[in-house]
C-alpha cells in the first residue's frame, strides 16, 4: 500500500514527504496483500488510512493507518501507527472486515464503515458496521450499540459513514435491493426521532436503486448520491421524522435523476459547495460495456436543479484514453474546483489517477 503527497499544480511529488514524495505501507505479518480504499485528513494534518488486509483466502481484515505530515508513521496510534481488526470473535473461522470509508471528528477520533461477517461460521453473513477509534487507536467505549467502539447498522452492505456539524452520525448502506440510512448518536445508539428506530429502508419505489455516499450540508441535512434505473440518483433526508425525505429537493419527492447523453450513469461519490451546491461524481457509459466508460461529473443549486454551465449541458466528462474510467471519491478545494480520485484501466491493468476539474 502506499500513498503519495503531490504539489498542488499536480506536476511533481513533495519530495519531503516519505521517500521521494511516497510512502510505502508495508504488510503486517501473515497477510499477503493490502488494499487502501479510503483516506481523509485530521485537523491537525495526519492523515488515516483504511485498508482490507487479505490473508491469502482466508481471513480478510480492516487495517487502519495513521501518518505523520512528514509521512511517517505516527506511533501515537496503537503504537505502531497501524490497527487490524476484525468484528468476529472466532478467528478460527473466514472471518471478513471489509472497510469502505472513513471519517475524522474535530477531537481527532476516527469513524469507519465497513461490511463486516456476524455469522461467526464458515456461512457469511454481512452487516454494515461502523467503527469509531479513540485518537490513540484504542476502540471508543463511549460508543457502544455491540461492543466497545462498534455499532452495527443492518445486514448487508456499509458503503458510508457521514459525520454532521451537530456530531450525529451517518450510516449509508444497501442490502440487496433496499438501500439504508441509519441516523446514530455521539453514543453508538440510534436516534430514534429518525425512520423507525433510527433507520429508513427504501428503494424509493424502484428496485433498481443503488446508494453509493453520502455528505452533510451546513444545516445538517444528508445528500446521498448513487443511481438509478441506470440515471445518476441524489436524495436528500432532514434529520429527524418517520419518513425524513426532504420533498424540497428535487421535484417534490425529495429525490432527482440525472440522464447524461450515455445510456448508464452512476454517482459513486457527492460533495457539498461552500455556497450550498451539490457536486457528484463517478462514470457515464454504455449499459453493461465496461471499456466505455468514462469519469462523469455534475453540479445542481441546493434545489437539485441541474446545472447546465457545468461541462456540456451539465454533464463534465473525462476520457483517458483507457479502456476504463470511473471516479470513485470528489474532494472540493478551498478555490472550488473538484479533486476527484479515479481508476484508470489499460489493457486490463488499473491505475491511480487524479483528476481535477474547474469550477
Amino acid at each position: 500500500m502506499f500513498v503519495a503527497k503531490y504539489d498542488a499544480d499536480g506536476q511533481n511529488v513533495d519530495w519531503d514527504y516519505g521517500v521521494d514524495g511516497v510512502v510505502n505501507v508495508p504488510r503486517p505479518a501473515g497477510y499477503t496483500n493490502i488494499k487502501l480504499v479510503d483516506a481523509a485528513l485530521q485537523v491537525d494534518g495526519k492523515l488515516v488510512g483504511v485498508a482490507i488486509a487479505y490473508n491469502g483466502a482466508a481471513p480478510a481484515n480492516a487495517m487502519v493507518i495513521r501518518l505523520n505530515t512528514d509521512g511517517t508513521l505516527d506511533t501515537t496510534f496503537n503504537g505502531t501507527g497501524t490497527l487490524i481488526y476484525s468484528y468476529s470473535t472466532n478467528n478460527s473461522i473466514n472471518e471478513q472486515d471489509l472497510p469502505s470509508a472513513v471519517a475524522t471528528t474535530p477531537d481527532g477520533k476516527i469513524l469507519i464503515a465497513a461490511s463486516s461477517d456476524f455469522s461467526q461460521t464458515t456461512a457469511v453473513v454481512w452487516n454494515a458496521t461502523i467503527t469509531k477509534l479513540n485518537a490513540n487507536g484504542s476502540f471508543d467505549a463511549t460508543f457502544n450499540n455491540y461492543a466497545a467502539g462498534r455499532s452495527t447498522l443492518h445486514t448487508g452492505d456499509g458503503k458510508d459513514v457521514v459525520l454532521a456539524p451537530d456530531g450525529t452520525i451517518y450510516g449509508v448502506g444497501r442490502d440487496g435491493s433496499t438501500s439504508y440510512v441509519v441516523k446514530i448518536l455521539a453514543n453508538g445508539k440510534r436516534d430514534t426521532t429518525f425512520g423507525s428506530s433510527g433507520r429508513l429502508a427504501t428503494n424509493f419505489g424502484d428496485a433498481t436503486t443503488r446508494l453509493q455516499a453520502g455528505a452533510i450540508q451546513s444545516d445538517n441535512k444528508l445528500v446521498v448520491s448513487g443511481y438509478r434505473a441506470s440515471k445518476a440518483f441524489l436524495a436528500r433526508f432532514n434529520t429527524s421524522g418517520a419518513n425524513p425525505l426532504d420533498l424540497t429537493f428535487g421535484s417534490g419527492v425529495g429525490y432527482q435523476m440525472y440522464d447524461s447523453p450515455v445510456p448508464e450513469d452512476v454517482l459513486y461519490d457527492v460533495a457539498i459547495t461552500p455556497t450550498g451546491e451539490i457536486v457528484g461524481t463517478g462514470y457515464g457509459s454504455n449499459v453493461n460495456n465496461i471499456p466505455t466508460r468514462d469519469v462523469l461529473t455534475l453540479r445542481t443549486d441546493g434545489a437539485g436543479t441541474l446545472d447546465t454551465t457545468v461541462g456540456v449541458n451539465g454533464f463534465a466528462t473525462y476520457n483517458a484514453a483507457s479502456d476504463s474510467d470511473y471516479a470513485s471519491k470528489i474532494s472540493l478545494q478551498q478555490d472550488g474546483k473538484f479533486l476527484l480520485s479515479t481508476v484508470t484501466t489499460v489493457a486490463a491493468v488499473p491505475q491511480c489517477t487524479a483528476v481535477r476539474l474547474l469550477p
